[in-house]
């Protein structure tokens, strides 16, 4: 695959703020710049890095300004909202962990500001979710979907689900308890790593409450994963994996790497580690990286998301993308059972549109309520 075309002068910028680097912008097109940011979530970064910046416009400081204020004000709500919630699954004896959101911004960023807020995502047990559901609906959450409970039992055993959304009608808080971080066809070992992952918890503070945390070399694969399954579409998830090379500077890489491998996500771990190394300055270590560029696959995917990572249109839709994602895995019998189980669930939801809604059957020639052919006629 040919190289990427070289970066534009805005989406270089961008990277060096994702990169914790202080730039001086010039020859920027600043609506260009601000649109950049705003697709890949990141105002907040770029605000923080050029606040001081006197090449920025005004006008342009003031909106990134005001963005960053309500940022950081919905974050806090979020943040509070987080602490009130963990506060009720802890009293019915339900261990919730939060990832990704605050609570990553909490513990990698240091800063809630920094971080472009998102949804409230809860790592839960499986057998915890009906009454994880319950305590959300009793707390004035609807769900996203019109379901029942009896509809989220059988989410529970289905093979393509892997959590579900609440949204709270005043604040419009949206909640995701997650069982899982892939649907469980993906990969039954990743399945078992997520369970795992209860084990080795450790905690954190979010905004003065203890909080369950994942254990930082459980958490990197699990966002290298959740990324790799948007086909890396968004600059900020590059961030948040590089602000935890460089909030935890002794990461255990060796156990790391074991890990991805068990679990079949080696390749997809390295194609991360190579694209933060590249476009958001993580600390990654040099073996690591040259085992990553010394794999031409590797190589050539890491091409691939950064061809389409700056584009207006982003990640490939359809077929594009799905080969990406089959090329990613590491095991054919991985390859196989996601084709297998994509081609299956749209064939179901083919036919199940066809039996909704039945095309009319042609009128019987012995019909008298039948229109006669046209050649009757004449």
């Amino acid at each position: 695959m040919p190289n990427p075309p070289p970066l534009s002068a805005e989406a270089q910028l961008l990277t060096r703020c994702a990169a914790g680097t202080q730039v001086e912008p010039i020859n920027i097109n600043w609506p260009v710049l601000i649109q950049l940011a705003a697709r890949h979530k990141l105002q907040p970064l770029l605000y923080s890095t050029l606040a001081r910046s006197d090449a920025m416009p005004e006008n342009i400081r003031s909106a990134l300004h005001a963005n960053f204020l309500q940022n950081a004000q919905l974050n806090l709500r979020l943040a509070a909202e987080l602490n009130s919630l963990l506060s009720l699954f802890k009293s019915s004896n339900i261990l919730a962990v939060p990832f990704k959101g605050v609570s990553l911004a909490a513990a990698m960023y240091g800063n809630l500001s920094l971080r472009a807020a998102g949804d409230i995502d809860l790592l839960v047990r499986r057998c915890d979710i009906p009454a994880v559901s319950s305590i959300l609906r009793n707390s004035g959450y609807l769900p996203d979907s019109p379901r029942t409970q009896a509809d989220e039992t059988k989410f529970l055993g289905s093979i393509y689900n892997y959590h579900l959304g609440f949204v709270h009608p005043q604040t419009g808080i949206v909640v995701e308890p997650h069982w899982a971080i892939m649907p469980p066809y993906y990969s039954a070992d990743l399945d078992h790593f997520v369970t795992d992952c209860f084990g080795r918890l450790t905690q954190q503070d979010v905004c003065g409450i203890i909080a369950p945390a994942l254990a930082d070399e459980d958490l990197l694969p699990i966002l290298c994963v959740h990324a790799n399954r948007h086909l890396w579409d968004r600059l900020s998830w590059l961030v948040d994996i590089a602000q935890l090379t460089r909030a935890r500077p002794n990461l255990n890489w060796p156990h790391i790497e074991a890990t991805a491998r068990a679990i079949g996500q080696h390749r997809l771990l390295l194609i991360g580690l190579l694209l933060v190394s590249q476009l958001a300055g993580a600390a990654v270590p040099n073996e690591i990286l040259e085992k990553a560029q010394n794999n031409r696959p590797i190589r050539a995917l890491t091409a691939q998301v950064t061809s389409w990572l700056f584009t207006d249109t982003g990640a490939p839709t359809g077929l594009a993308g799905q080969q990406y994602l089959i090329r990613s895995m590491d095991r054919p019998r991985d390859r196989l059972t996601w084709v297998w189980h994509q081609t299956t669930s749209r064939l179901r939801s083919a036919l199940n549109a066809a039996l909704a809604h039945p095309a009319p059957l042609p009128p019987r020639p012995d019909d008298p309520n039948s229109s006669p052919p046209d050649s009757a006629k004449e």
